[in-house]
């Protein structure tokens, strides 16, 4: 979502350090990102209180307000996260995290959870990027995906690709930085491994060849199994004039950034075109309208065409542009 954890690229706010680095501000003898005496019972406290879906314990973090999310520590970001949870889970009541302790303060404040809950609320009904709005269940579906299924990449490495521009309550990884820039597929990953049980010289990870990884705009909302796309994952290569000005960004520097399938499209003013797992024609487009002509005389809008559009099969041959 949009909040004070998306502060990278911009000015002022000192460069985002490794979790191995020391921490720069003068005087400071300790690490945020290390905090060995709360790490390990945080770590701990983490793994069986909250959620195995990374996505959606994410997402608690970025649904603090501002202020608050600026002022806590590392692991208390983690801690507002566990305690929403526990509260959607049943793991624990109101009142359990909002009491004080005898002398401890209470875990979360009453008006934090209210916020929090009145956020999810709203994004439930949310549009997605390659998906639109859920149906009156909240569910999301697609022509194109399906749950738990591998799809074929429709790009490949060195297509010219745009970032899809939205706005969002939820959690995703296609960070405002990049919206709306064009850039390059720089590689397709392949992250489909078949892990055994005990990896070893003689019993290996080796992998399926699939291309694909959980759509974190929907698998934040964790809604269960038939909700999880496996979704194709790209690195792009952004120019850092594209990102920062000419003025402003060095010389021959590049940024990459990793980006699901639905969130690129083709640039403005053209059409990607590629086949889908049961070889039907998908048409994507940046901006525009789609039309389509049996003679390249007579064009006419395409009614309702948005991209990702795909060409039913037995639908009569004919080209098709964009009306810009």
């Amino acid at each position: 979502m949009e909040g004070p954890h998306n502060t990278h690229g911009w000015i002022g706010f000192d460069e985002i350090p490794a979790k191995s680095q020391p921490e720069a501000k003068p005087g400071a003898s300790i690490s945020p990102w290390l905090e060995p005496d709360w790490e390990g019972h945080f770590s701990a406290i983490y793994a069986i209180l909250s959620t195995a879906n990374l996505d959606r314990a994410r997402w608690g973090r970025e649904l603090m307000h501002p202020r608050n999310y600026s002022n806590s520590s590392y692991m208390e970001l983690w801690l507002r996260s566990v305690a929403l949870n526990l509260l959607e889970s049943g793991g624990a009541s109101l009142t359990d995290l909002t009491s004080p302790r005898g002398s401890l303060p209470a875990i979360i404040d009453t008006a934090s959870l209210a916020r929090a809950s009145s956020l999810k609320l709203a994004a439930r009904g949310e549009s997605v990027p390659g998906f639109g709005r859920p149906d009156a269940s909240f569910k999301y579906s697609s022509p194109l995906y399906k749950p738990g299924v591998y799809n074929k990449p429709r790009w490949k490495a060195g297509d010219l690709v745009s970032a899809v521009v939205q706005t969002t309550i939820g959690h995703t990884r296609e960070y405002p930085l990049y919206r709306g820039k064009t850039g390059t597929i720089d590689k397709v990953y392949p992250v489909a491994p078949i892990q055994p049980a005990s990896p070893s010289a003689q019993n290996p990870v080796t992998y399926t060849g699939a291309y694909g990884q959980a759509y974190p705009d929907i698998e934040c909302r964790g809604a269960g199994d038939d909700q999880r796309f496996v979704i194709p994952l790209y690195s792009v290569r952004f120019n850092a004039t594209d990102i920062w000005g000419q003025e402003y960004a060095e010389p021959d520097m590049a940024i990459y950034a990793d980006l699901w399938e639905p969130q690129l499209t083709s640039p403005v003013g053209s059409i990607h075109e590629s086949l889908d797992d049961q070889g039907r024609l998908v048409l994507e487009w940046g901006r525009g309208s789609l039309q389509s002509s049996p003679d390249l005389k007579l064009w006419e809008d395409v009614p309702g065409a948005l991209s990702p559009y795909i060409v039913q099969t037995g639908q009569p041959s004919g080209f098709f542009r964009l009306r810009l």
